[in-house]
C-alpha cells in the first residue's frame, strides 16, 4: 500500500564534477539510476518531485521538476529548496549519487511515528547516511545557516539536529562518485544475476 502523505524529493543538482556528466542519466543495468530512483519513489507514494538545476532535462519522467534556487553544486541546496517549494511538513529525501533505494527500507521510514525527531535517517556499517531519509520542515533553518556561512558539510550539518536513525545492509548503499564506481556497480549485479539464474 502506498503512503501519499509525504511526498519524495529526488536531488539531481550536483555538479558531477568527479563522474564527468549527469550521473543521473548513467546506465546501470538496463535502465538510468534517475529511472531506478523514480521507480523506487513511485512504490512508495503519489507526490514526486525532482530538484534540479535543469528542469528541461527530466520532463520524460512525468513528474514535478523544482529548479534549484542557488547554482551552487551542494545538496543543501536541493534539500532548501524543496523545503521552501513544497507544502508538507515531511519530506522523504533521496540522491542520485545512490543507484537505487529498497522498497522495504523506504517503506519503514514512512512508516516510522512522527515522534523521530526532526530527522529519521539510515545508519549503515556504523555510520549515519543523509539519504535516503525523512526530514522535517524544522530542518530548514539548520540548511539555511549553513548555506549563509557557506558551511557544506551535510553530516556536519545534521550533528546539530535532533535525529534518529533506522540500521540497514545491503550494497545498494554503495555511492557512485566516478565512472570506475558505476563499473564496478554493473559488474557486481552482473555477478549476483548470474547467481539466480
Amino acid at each position: 500500500m502506498r503512503e501519499q502523505r509525504i511526498p519524495v524529493v529526488i536531488l539531481t543538482g550536483g555538479g558531477s564534477r568527479r563522474f564527468g556528466s549527469n550521473k543521473a542519466f548513467a546506465p546501470y543495468g538496463t535502465k538510468r539510476i534517475i529511472d531506478h530512483i523514480i521507480s523506487s519513489a513511485k512504490e512508495v507514494t503519489d507526490t514526486i518531485v525532482i530538484v534540479t538545476k535543469s528542469p528541461e532535462q527530466y520532463q520524460f519522467s512525468g513528474v514535478r521538476t523544482i529548479e534549484d534556487f542557488s547554482e551552487v553544486s551542494t545538496p543543501i541546496v536541493g534539500i532548501i529548496t524543496a523545503m521552501q517549494e513544497i507544502e508538507s511538513q515531511e519530506l522523504i529525501i533521496l540522491s542520485c549519487d545512490t543507484l537505487w533505494y529498497p522498497d522495504d527500507l523506504l517503506q519503514k521510514l514512512i512508516a516510522e511515528p512522527a515522534e523521530y525527531g526532526e530527522a529519521l535517517l539510515v545508519s549503515h556499517d556504523g555510520a549515519v547516511h543523509p539519504f535516503p531519509g525523512r526530514y522535517n520542515r524544522s530542518c530548514l533553518s539548520y540548511f539555511q545557516n549553513a548555506m549563509e556561512k557557506r558551511q557544506f558539510r551535510i553530516l556536519r550539518i545534521i550533528e546539530q539536529m535532533d535525529y534518529s536513525s533506522l540500521s540497514a545492509e545491503g550494497w545498494w548503499m554503495k555511492n557512485i562518485n566516478n565512472k570506475e564506481d558505476l563499473d564496478e556497480a554493473n559488474h557486481d549485479r552482473k555477478n549476483l544475476l548470474s547467481k539466480t539464474i
